[in-house]
């Protein structure tokens, strides 16, 4: 290792630092949490407090073209930095514990340290500002999420994110796809399945079959249209549940869902 791996992050994710620092110290995977120059490994810590941290935007902006890798340790996605690398670590519910670093992770955290980072994601300043103000006021809406007279404002705020997205960096860039994303979890379930579909299809398409982002919304496709004793499903939860093991792990809380639905399906 040639050295400290950069931890960028806000008070709200003190505890999971230092949980995470404990960790990749076993490894002998060295980190600091105070910045140094621009171009150093840098991980940045995604949380609700560093999503409205003016500084950790900024750290983001100047280190982006240096390469970036991500660990999220509770809901929060940075859309401005869709599309690098992440580790997912959110337990999303009480009765899950963290899950365990995985061993690839620790590899590539090696690799990041050593000066091989992941390639950088480009995205302007101006950008960048624009789309986090339009997912703010699209994030603030969230409290009515479940009162259905609310999900037409919800769907038209994140379109507002869509369309800068797209305008500004097309389509296809993970951003764009992200806020699709977004979107679509904030409409009735039972209205979504084509476009999660081909959300899906184009996220294999850029991102690849086994991005976290993919994998992700694969479960919420799944655990919303393929829970049920039928031998069809259980084929579709039991793939589910080998490339959540593979690229979440096994302890994580979606492999844990999915694997609970395939007993379910199996009875």
């Amino acid at each position: 290792m040639t050295g400290a791996i950069y931890l960028c992050y806000e008070t709200d994710a003190e505890a999971f630092v230092a949980w995470l620092r404990e960790r990749l110290a076993d490894a002998d995977l060295s980190t600091r949490t105070d910045p140094g120059p621009d171009d150093e490994p840098t991980v940045v810590v995604l949380s609700e407090g560093a999503w409205r941290s003016d500084r950790v935007h900024t750290e983001v902006q100047q280190r982006r073209g240096h390469g970036l890798y991500c660990v999220r340790q509770d809901g929060y996605r940075f859309l401005t930095l869709a599309g690098v690398e992440y580790e997912d670590f959110q337990t999303d519910q009480a009765d899950f514990d963290r899950p365990p670093v995985r061993p690839a992770f620790l590899s590539r955290l090696r690799e990041l340290a050593a000066g091989d980072p992941p390639p950088p994601v480009a995205m302007p300043d101006r950008t960048a500002r624009e789309i986090r103000n339009r997912a703010d006021h699209a994030y603030a809406a969230d409290p009515a999420y479940w009162r259905d007279a609310d999900r037409p404002l919800q769907h038209r705020l994140w379109q507002a994110v869509i369309e800068v997205g797209e305008a500004e960096l097309g389509p296809d860039h993970p951003t764009s796809l992200a806020a699709r994303y977004e979107q679509l979890c904030r409409i009735r379930f039972e209205d979504i399945y084509d476009q999660l579909q081909r959300l899906i299809d184009d996220q294999t398409r850029v991102l690849g079959a086994s991005h976290v982002d993919t994998m992700v919304s694969r479960h919420e496709l799944v655990h919303s249209y393929h829970v049920s004793h039928s031998d069809e499903d259980s084929k579709i939860l039991a793939a589910l549940m080998h490339d959540e093991a593979r690229v979440f792990g096994h302890h994580h809380w979606r492999t844990a869902a999915t694997e609970d639905a395939y007993d379910f399906s199996m009875k």
